[in-house]
């Protein structure tokens, strides 16, 4: 059928172009032309963005720096580390800050180094003074190098995309250089176009990219686009300038095309499946450390397929979030775990469901009336359905903060998700109303062979711990993690040396299971 849906393709296009090819000659290379400099202008307004969040970005950092030389408190003291850590938190780019003395970094917004470290070597020099060094792995997140800022006796630790961190188009990628270095990406740019980044004219095409730049002072931004990203405007140009019949033959062809695509592309099998109500819901136990009890479960979305194949999450999530259909998604999770768990959870009242939000939902707050019309009459009480959001979702920190507050008048129980994998959630964090905090898979993982690996843990649970919130270990696999968990005060943990994701049948013959070795206390 796709072949044969091909053939008709492919003869209609060449009839198309055989009607045409006089006046398509001169259209076409004009057409080009102008679509190469619309897509350039589009990118030189990308770049100049780019560098006026890098100028924000330098002054903020500036600000930090000059407020840690200002500090009074004897070097290392606990006051010391705690308002280092305060400015860290105030400070959105700002990771981390470090102290030095004797050219060694002795201690830093977290606490006492044992032995006092000699940091990088600068790559570079800002024209303000500033040193910087690449490539520096942190203590709270060492699985994601940093750049180093440094004046007098301090240095901060930020993310090298806070540079350019702006909202741009999936496939365009904006480098940031000083002194001939790369510092910043997007979107993994070509690799040639960024080795002779300094030559480069301020706009042009390469093999596989067209790009503009702007500069400003020492630094230089480039945005660029794949040359695909072309089409769009070529077409629309070459329509306008081809003789009417070839136009009316071209847009029918055209037409034909984009039906097909759309029809076999995977965000249309993902609005069949969303039509169709083709997710279901596999239930991940939650456990109580202290005693073993089952105390709830985390809700997971799978896609199941007409001819019954499961879709992972992973395939379909990314595209969901970006096309909007995340949300009907979010709905049909919702109706289902009251389908499958009605019962149970009005049964056992110590039982909760928790659900994802993605960041529309916790902006708009929107999902809220979904699930209060949904539990109306179940018997469910608001209390068991918890609510999780990464911290994505915070960006919008006042519409946040107002669906928070929302769902917590309500009842509901809501965590953040996946900590310490952003750069935000330290700045925010202390201003909202949240009850839990999850430690992401990727804090627990080295807990099993690293030495130091309790200590970057310890720092998130201290964190919870200071906020008055309960933590929630994830992807908890084997029993020297759940142990070291335990050792920690780590309330809650899912993974799987608990039980994998389960369908709702299995889910609730797991709860029974675990009741029966953990039995509630008489009376």
């Amino acid at each position: 059928m796709n072949r044969q849906r091909f053939q008709v393709i492919a003869v209609a296009s060449l009839l198309a172009v055989l009607g045409a090819v006089v006046p398509l000659v001169i259209s076409l290379r004009l057409s080009w032309s102008q679509s190469v400099a619309q897509q350039q202008q589009q990118l030189h307004t990308l770049a100049l963005r780019a560098l006026q969040r890098t100028g924000s970005t330098l002054a903020d950092i500036r600000a930090t720096l000059d407020a840690l030389n200002a500090l009074q408190a004897a070097p290392c003291s606990r006051e010391h580390v705690a308002r280092m850590r305060a400015l860290v938190v105030e400070a959105s780019p700002v990771l981390e800050a470090g102290y030095f003395d004797g050219g060694r970094l002795v201690c830093n917004s977290w606490g006492r180094n044992e032995r006092p470290l000699i940091p990088a070597a600068p790559a570079f020099t800002t024209a303000d003074g500033l040193d910087v060094a690449l490539g520096i792995r942190p203590m709270i997140n060492p699985q994601t190098p940093m750049m180093a800022f440094r004046s007098g006796r301090y240095d901060v630790l930020v993310p090298p995309s806070s540079l350019a961190d702006i909202v741009i188009a999936e496939h365009v990628a904006v480098l940031l250089t000083s002194h001939g270095k790369v510092v910043a990406t997007l979107h993994h740019p070509e690799a040639e176009l960024a080795e002779r980044l300094d030559g480069l004219p301020a706009a042009g095409l390469t093999e596989r990219s067209v790009y503009a730049l702007a500069r400003q002072g020492e630094w230089t931004a480039v945005a660029t686009a794949p040359r695909s990203d072309l089409a769009a405007g070529f077409r629309h140009l070459a329509w306008l300038l081809v003789p009417a019949g070839a136009g009316v033959a071209a847009l029918l062809v055209a037409a034909v095309v984009l039906l097909s695509r759309r029809r076999l592309s995977p965000l249309g099998e993902l609005k069949r499946a969303v039509r169709r109500r083709e997710f279901l819901v596999h239930y991940q136990p939650v456990i109580d450390m202290r005693d073993g009890v089952c105390v709830g479960a985390e809700a997971l979305v799978r896609w199941r397929r007409e001819d019954g194949t499961l879709v992972s999450p992973d395939n379909f999530i990314p595209l969901a979030e970006q096309s909007g259909l995340i949300m009907p998604i979010t709905d049909q999770v919702i109706e289902r775990v009251v389908h499958d768990l009605n019962r149970a959870l009005v049964a056992d009242r110590t039982l909760h469901i928790a659900i994802n939000l993605c960041a529309a939902d916790l902006q708009s707050g929107r999902v809220l009336d979904v699930i209060a019309r949904t539990l109306e009459h179940t018997g469910i009480q608001t209390a068991q359905i918890w609510l999780e959001a990464t911290e994505r979702g915070f960006m919008d920190h006042h519409a946040a903060l107002q669906t928070i507050g929302r769902a917590r008048a309500q009842g509901h129980m809501v965590a953040i998700d996946d900590f310490g994998t952003g750069y935000s959630s330290l700045k925010y964090l202390q201003h909202l109303p949240l009850d839990a905090l999850k430690i992401d898979k990727s804090f627990v993982d080295p807990l099993d062979d690293e030495k130091d690996a309790c200590a970057i843990t310890s720092h998130i649970i201290d964190i919870a711990r200071t906020l008055g919130l309960s933590t929630v270990a994830e992807g908890v696999e084997t029993e020297r993690q759940a142990q070291r968990l335990r050792a920690q005060g780590v309330e809650y943990a899912q993974g799987w040396l608990f039980s994998r994701p389960l369908p709702a049948d299995a889910f609730l013959d797991y709860v029974r299971e675990n009741r029966r070795r953990y039995p509630p206390p008489a009376g």
